[in-house]
């Protein structure tokens, strides 16, 4: 089963047991084996100024392990076939029930693989 939801909390259930997480988080989606947040990316830059800010989604196991960051957003560039690293940071993660896919989102949506923190660079949010 997986549920997607708006904690904006630093704790929340997943599972029946509380979970403290490090800084608020604002959405989040929880698997079978592992849960699904993004951060406030200005409270997660508070909290440890030496991560990467584009990095403001996370993976963590049952046990609180963390599992990956998901990847700085990017394109492929049409044109000249580049990638491109976006200037903004994802502002959530979701679920969508029917589809049955997990997605990130910010200026621009992507599908999640929740297993590796890897998106799809097809997808966009209109």
């Amino acid at each position: 089963m997986i549920k997607g939801f708006a904690p904006y909390s630093d704790r929340f259930l997943v599972h029946d047991k509380e979970v403290l997480f490090p800084c608020t988080v604002y959405s989040a989606v929880i698997m079978d084996d592992r849960v699904i947040v993004g951060f406030s990316k200005d409270h997660l830059q508070a909290k440890f100024p030496e991560l990467d800010s584009d990095r403001s989604i996370w993976c963590y196991d049952l046990n609180g392990n963390i599992l990956w960051y998901i990847e700085k957003p990017y394109y492929i560039d049409k044109y000249t076939g580049e990638k491109v690293i976006y200037d903004q940071s994802f502002g959530g993660v979701g679920f969508n029930k029917e589809a049955g896919k997990i997605y990130a989102y910010s200026r621009k949506g992507y599908e999640l693989d929740p297993y590796t923190g890897k998106l799809s660079n097809d997808f966009e949010i209109r």
